[in-house]
């Protein structure tokens, strides 16, 4: 295996990928079924109250969550700060809930918050891969290269076959001057090359250099 280490410009990798959360949290799970009051739908086993309850009324925290996002991006934070707790009033473990305030605390430039937030949600959803990219991030923001580059190796344990978190972790390290462990990640990575798909391989090689 031949792996080409080109050392970044200075400063390079220090901003690389940085913007994570410049893309809000998706939060869209699937809405619940339209109803009529006073009327019984097919296979409904009582009525729709033609009064809804408090419950029925209240907004959903997938809405609140899209409408915090809305007044991220608009730069309304105090609305956004609400909406986001009234969320937590619901559910503290809502997905999508800790993301979206550290969307909320990186617009506002308070990353160490935002990592915080960050790994509170990823320690409730560890499901949600995308999460250590934006925690990759924001402490590139922090300049915690070390933890950026423990980031990325919990990442590519998480999603092996992605090319991107090995790439970047050989450039941190090269950068470093680490170009040993530098060669035994990009060695790692190309073990870990998908075989099911020539294009997808090839892809993967060309990524990795």
């Amino acid at each position: 295996l031949y792996i080409q280490l080109v050392r970044p410009a200075a400063g390079a990798s220090s901003t690389a990928k940085s913007t994570a959360l410049a893309t809000p949290p998706s939060t869209s799970p699937a809405p619940p079924p339209a109803t009529t009051p006073g009327v019984t739908t097919p296979g409904a086993t009582k009525t729709v109250p033609l009064t809804p309850s408090a419950d029925a009324t209240a907004e959903s925290p997938t809405e609140l969550l899209r409408k915090a996002i809305a007044a991220v991006q608009q730069k309304d934070y105090t609305t956004a700060a609400a909406d986001l707790d009234k969320v937590k009033a619901i559910n503290p473990e809502e997905q999508g809930l800790w993301s979206s305030y550290a969307f909320l605390a990186s617009a506002k430039g308070s990353y160490l918050d935002a990592e915080t937030d960050l790994q509170k949600e990823l320690k409730l959803h560890p499901g949600s891969i995308s999460l250590y990219g934006a925690i990759f991030g924001v402490q590139l923001q922090l300049a915690q290269r070390d933890e950026a580059m423990n980031t990325l190796r919990t990442w590519i344990a998480a999603d092996p076959v992605n090319p991107g978190p090995p790439t970047q972790l050989i450039s941190m390290l090269a950068d470093k001057g680490d170009y040993a462990a530098a060669v035994s990640v990009g060695q790692a990575a190309a073990m870990r090359l998908p075989t099911d798909d020539p294009k997808k391989l090839e892809n993967f090689r060309v990524t990795l250099g």
